[in-house]
């Protein structure tokens, strides 16, 4: 779950999808974009549409990310890498170093959502 926070002393709105990438590899990169998809197994909140969420300053809002299983696609490899978002409505990414797990499966992203309670 990627979570954003509104830092700046106005209120905000917030509509869409993040831009997501995992890139990583030692000796070939690899980078692997997140699908967007509406819905989900984990993040489903039976959306027919992006909604437009405001955020007042201190708030925070969501995106849901996983790997939905799918057969006959290419497996990657453990390593690390990088996470890159792009939040909606910016062009600012930020990167963030993790480890990558076997991956076997489609990533994807879901639209950012109200954040309601400690892990949504």
């Amino acid at each position: 779950m990627l979570i954003f926070t509104n830092v700046s002393g106005r209120t905000c709105t917030v509509q869409g999808y993040p831009g997501v990438t995992l890139d990583w590899g030692t000796t070939i990169k690899n980078v692997l974009n997140a699908q967007r998809k509406l819905t989900g197994f984990l993040f489903d909140q039976h959306l027919t549409s992006a909604p437009t969420v405001r955020l007042a300053p201190g708030a925070s809002a969501y995106a849901g990310l996983e790997f939905s299983l799918s057969n006959g696609q290419h497996c990657y490899g453990i390593g690390s890498g990088e996470l890159e978002v792009t939040p909606p409505n910016t062009t600012a990414t930020v990167g963030v170093e993790i480890m990558t797990p076997d991956i076997c499966s489609n990533f994807v992203v879901h639209p950012v959502l109200v954040l309601s309670g400690p892990l949504g």
